[in-house]
């Protein structure tokens, strides 16, 4: 009994596999579909993976009765090898098909924004070498005003490239808009990307905050958002008037920078209203990447 069980729930895991690589939104098969590959290597590799594995299924069971016991060896081999073959025969054509996950769109924007876009990958890195001034202008124990501006500077440069970025970007789309790509799906890849930007200069932001002393500490713990708010904004903001405008955006962000950044500066509960903003910003751009 737990030679059978053990080979059915393995029959099934291998089956789980051959099916996502058969129609998985990511697998091999449907990206040589995408890129026109001859119908018959199609079919080729297709037999080649079902029997793969089937062999693999079928060998996994007869070990697993040789070990437990001999008895049903044959018949648990057979069942053992039919069960990826119903795996490869099931498909669900209703069910939506995404061109690619949000994750390879995201390493995609990763790839060209340091391999295309020379000036926002610029600012880019120099606002996150930037932002180390906080921490030493810190532990320097200078004024605290001169370690949140240094830090408010830092996001605000690199929030400048990554508009930078979005306007290279934006002229390219045409052939994501036309192969399905959707408004959110274009969003979360550059948030993710932002967010990345965000985490490292709010990084420097908390180390700095970290090295103050004692006393100023306690009111002056807004120093991460400070620092990571205008990257993590970006996204939402990018498409409020035109993407590929980014003298514009530009100074939409330096306004942006000017208004919060000192309203944190004055109070640091004045970064409660971030979530508020980005929630506002993001529901009225929506749509807006098919018109950029």
């Amino acid at each position: 009994m737990v030679s059978i069980t053990i080979s059915i729930l393995l029959s099934i895991l291998i089956g789980q596999w051959l099916r996502l690589a058969l129609y998985g939104n990511d697998s091999m098969v449907p990206f040589m579909h995408r890129i026109a590959q001859p119908i018959h290597d199609i079919v080729y590799f297709r037999r080649g993976l079902v029997f793969f594995a089937i062999l693999v299924s079928a060998g996994l069971s007869y070990f697993v009765f040789t070990f437990f016991s001999a008895d049903y060896r044959v018949i648990g081999t057979v069942i053992a090898a039919i069960l990826p073959l119903f795996f490869s025969l099931y498909r669900q054509d209703s069910a939506p098909r995404q061109i690619v996950s949000p994750a390879k769109i995201s390493d995609w924007r990763r790839h060209q924004l340091i391999y295309r876009s020379m000036p926002g990958k610029s600012l880019i890195i120099a606002g996150c070498f930037g932002s180390l001034i906080g921490p030493i202008a810190a532990d320097a124990q200078t004024h605290v005003l001169i370690v949140q501006v240094a830090l408010l500077l830092s996001g605000l440069v690199a929030t400048l490239g990554l508009i930078q970025a979005v306007a290279a970007e934006l002229p390219g789309t045409w052939f994501e808009k036309q192969a399905g790509l959707s408004h959110d799906q274009w969003m979360t890849s550059w948030q993710h990307i932002s967010n990345s930007i965000a985490v490292v200069l709010a990084t420097s932001g908390g180390v700095a905050w970290a090295l103050l002393p004692l006393d100023i500490r306690r009111s002056e713990w807004s120093l991460p958002f400070i620092a990571g708010f205008l990257p993590w904004l970006l996204p939402s903001l990018i498409l409020q008037i035109e993407g590929r405008a980014k003298n514009i955006n530009m100074m939409v962000g330096c306004l942006i920078a000017l208004f919060f950044g000192t309203a944190m500066v004055a109070t640091p509960w004045a970064a409660a209203a971030l979530p508020i903003l980005k929630t506002q910003a993001k529901a009225y751009q929506f749509g807006r990447f098919y018109r950029a």
